[in-house]
C-alpha cells in the first residue's frame, strides 16, 4: 500500500508554487546549475563502500564514533543491504552552494546509482532534508515497499518513545523496523494513537502537527519568496527539481521483481514456459557456483532442493498455474542463496522473505501481507500481495487472480480442491510455513496431478 505522507504533500505543493512563480516571471535556468557536487558524492559513496554508516564531520556531535560503530554492528546483524547517512542537506553557513538542494531523496538517488548494480537491493536511511532535527527518511530499491523502509523512518518520528532520543537511537530503531518489515504497521498504529490523543490535528511523520493541505511550510516559503521578489531562488529551486527528476528517471530501475514477471502476464503458456526454463537454468548455474564456494552450506542445499523441485514442476507443467509454481520455486531458491550469503545474521535466520503474490503469482513477489476473506468463509486469511492487489483489497475491490482449469471450468486457482492442486493447498507459499520444495519432493505435486487426471 503506497500512501502519501503530509511531508510529500507539502513538498509537492511547494514545487508547484515555485514552478508557477517562475512561469509568471518568465524566468529560466539551466538544470545543471543545481547539480550536486560530484566530489562530495564520490567521497560519501567511497566511505559507504567500506562502512554502512557515514556521519559528516559537522554532525559528529550528534553521533559519536562509538555510536556509529554500534549502529554498524546492528546493521550487520540485520543482514540487509542498509546504509545510514547523517549529514546536512542545506548550506546554513552561507559558505557555499547547497550540493543537494535540501533534498535527501535527490541524494539517495545518487547514492543508489553509485553503490547498487542493476536490480540489487539497496536501502538508505538518512536524516531528512526538510526537518533535519527530528525526522528520518527511508529509501529502497528496486521495490520501494519490500522492507517498508520509508514507513520505518516515518514511524520513528511518530513513536512517543523516540521523542527525546538522539540520532543513534532513532536510526537503530529504523534499522530494526526495516529488518522486521514492520514499518507500515508501527507507523499506522502510532498515527492512530496520535489522532486519538488530539483529534483536530494531523501529526506529520516528523512528530510536528501538519499544516492543512496547500498551507505547509514548503508553500509558505515559496510564496513568501515570490512575493518578496525572490525569483532567482525560485528559478534555482525549479532547476533542482527538474535536474533531480531527469537524473532519477535515468538511474532508478523499475520497481518490482525479476523482469520475467513484468512480461509473464501477457504471454501464452508456451512463451512463458521458455522464460521459466531460462530462470530455472540460471538458478541451477547459481547453485553450482555457490556449492563450489560454500562446500554444501545449508543455504546452498536448500537452493539445490528448490532447483530440483522447480525442474520437476516445469517438466510436468500443464498450464500457467504450474509454470507460476516453477517460478515460485526459483524465487525460493534465490532467497535461500541470499540467506546463505548472510548466514549467521538475524535476517537469514528469522525474517522470512514474502512469497509471490497469492492472488496472481505472475505479478511477482508480495510486498506486504493483507487480510482477505475468501468467498463463503468466515475467517480471513493473511496472504502475501503485490502492491496492485494489496491496494485492491484495501479498497474492497476484487484483485486480479490467476485462473486455472478445474474440470470443464476455469476458476481462481485457489478454489480448486487442495487434493488436486498443490498451489491451492499452499497459495504459492502464503498459506504454509515450510518450503514449497519440500512438498514437491515428498510427492504432493505429483499426487495432485494424478488426482486431477482421475477427477
Amino acid at each position: 500500500m503506497c500512501q502519501t505522507s503530509p511531508a510529500d504533500r507539502r513538498r509537492r505543493a511547494g514545487a508547484v508554487v515555485a514552478a508557477l512563480s517562475v512561469a509568471v516571471l518568465g524566468s529560466s535556468a539551466s538544470a545543471g546549475a543545481a547539480s550536486p557536487d560530484g566530489s562530495q558524492g564520490d567521497r560519501i559513496a567511497s566511505a559507504l563502500r567500506s562502512s554502512p554508516v557515514y556521519v559528516a564531520d559537522s554532525y559528529r556531535a550528534r553521533m559519536s564514533r562509538g555510536q556509529e560503530r554500534a549502529l554498524g554492528r546492528r546493521i550487520a546483524r540485520s543482514g540487509l543491504p542498509i546504509k545510514v547517512v547523517l549529514m546536512p542537506f542545506t548550506d546554513k553557513g552561507g559558505t557555499g552552494r547547497d550540493a543537494w538542494s535540501g533534498s535527501a531523496e535527490q541524494f539517495a538517488a545518487v547514492m543508489h546509482e553509485e553503490l547498487a548494480r542493476g536490480d540489487e537491493e539497496f536501502i538508505l536511511l538518512t536524516n531528512s532534508g526538510w526537518d533535519e532535527e527530528r525526522s528520518l527518511e527511508g529509501h529502497e530499491w528496486p521495490d520501494e515497499e519490500r522492507y517498508e523502509a520509508r514507513y520505518a523512518a516515518w514511524a520513528v518520528g511518530e513513536l512517543d518513545s523516540m521523542r527525546t532520543k538522539g540520532f543513534a537511537a532513532r536510526f537503530s530503531r529504523a534499522v530494526d523496523l526495516t529488518a522486521e518489515g514492520d514499518g507500515m504497521r508501527v507507523y499506522e498504529r502510532a498515527r492512530e494513537k496520535a489522532r486519538e490523543k488530539d483529534p483536530p490535528q494531523d501529526a506529520a511523520p516528523s512528530g510536528k502537527p501538519a499544516a492543512a493541505d496547500g498551507e505547509g511550510p514548503g508553500v509558505q516559503a515559496a510564496a513568501a519568496a515570490f512575493l518578496a521578489g525572490g525569483a532567482t531562488v525560485l528559478v534555482l529551486g525549479v532547476a533542482a527539481l527538474l535536474w533531480w527528476r531527469a537524473r532519477r528517471a535515468a538511474v532508478l530501475p523499475a520497481a518490482g521483481p525479476r523482469s520475467v514477471f513484468a512480461t509473464a502476464r501477457g504471454e501464452q503458456a508456451g512463451a512463458l514456459r521458455d522464460r521459466v526454463r531460462e530462470e530455472v537454468v540460471r538458478l541451477g548455474e547459481d547453485v553450482s557456483g555457490r556449492e563450489a564456494a560454500d562446500g554444501g552450506a545449508d543455504g546452498a542445499r536448500r537452493a539445490l532442493d528448490a532447483y530440483e523441485a522447480a525442474t520437476t514442476v516445469l517438466d510436468a507443467a500443464e498450464g500457467l498455474a504450474d509454470l507460476a509454481g516453477a517460478l515460485a520455486l526459483v524465487e525460493e531458491g534465490r532467497a535461500a542463496l541470499r540467506a546463505s550469503a548472510k548466514r549467521g545474521t538475524r535476517a537469514a535466520g528469522s525474517r522470512g522473505v514474502l512469497p509471490l503474490c497469492f492472488f496472481h503469482p505472475l505479478h511477482g513477489r508480495g510486498v506486504r501481507r493483507v487480510r482477505w476473506r475468501p468467498l463463503g468463509q468466515r475467517e480471513p486469511l493473511r496472504v502475501a500481495a503485490c502492491h496492485e492487489c494489496a491496494e485492491a483489497v484495501r479498497a474492497h475491490r476484487p484483485p486480479e487472480v490467476l485462473r486455472a482449469p478445474d474440470g470443464d471450468r476455469d476458476v481462481p486457482y485457489f478454489e480448486i480442491s487442495p487434493e488436486r492442486s498443490l498451489w491451492a493447498a499452499t497459495g504459492y507459499g502464503s498459506l504454509t510455513a515450510g518450503p514449497l520444495a519440500v512438498r514437491v519432493q515428498r510427492g504432493d505435486f505429483t499426487r495432485a496431478a494424478a488426482n486431477r487426471a482421475r477427477a
